[in-house]
């Protein structure tokens, strides 16, 4: 089975453990290509684009714009959302209606309304919805 082929929304702080986090998932499963990351600020992406390479071998494309990547990256798998909580929502219906699978950065939603509008548009694309907990010790 070829390797599920993913991006990265958001490139802050809780983004660059996601690196480290794929990191540490790709040496026990070699599972998946980190094939692009997004963030509005392209210092942040530029670094985290840096640090995934140096972890996981191949440096991953970089966006600015979210809308752009969808149109690029045609071939994508999924997104694992690690932005601010309140864009979580836009990004992932967005996923959705493109045909990808999500995973997100916990807490799904900053509203009740946020999160039962992401369930419902994972449904109704039929597409996978995770919700990511990091774990330590």
């Amino acid at each position: 089975m070829p390797n599920l082929k993913i991006a990265q929304i958001g490139c802050g702080g809780m983004g660059l453990r996601h690196v480290y986090a794929h990191a540490e998932l790709q040496r026990v499963a070699d599972s998946f290509d980190l094939i692009a990351v997004c963030d509005i600020n392209q210092a942040a992406a530029d670094h985290v684009a840096s640090e995934a390479e140096i972890e996981l071998g191949t440096r991953p494309k970089v966006y600015t714009d979210f809308d752009f990547l969808l149109r690029s990256e045609r071939n994508l798998d999924a997104v694992d959302i690690v932005t601010d909580v309140g864009l979580h929502h836009v990004i992932a219906i967005k996923a959705y209606e493109a045909g990808l699978n999500v995973a997100v950065e916990k807490p799904l939603g900053v509203t009740v309304r946020a999160c039962s509008l992401i369930i419902e548009a994972a449904r109704k694309a039929g597409k996978v919805l995770s919700v990511e907990e990091n774990h330590r010790r």
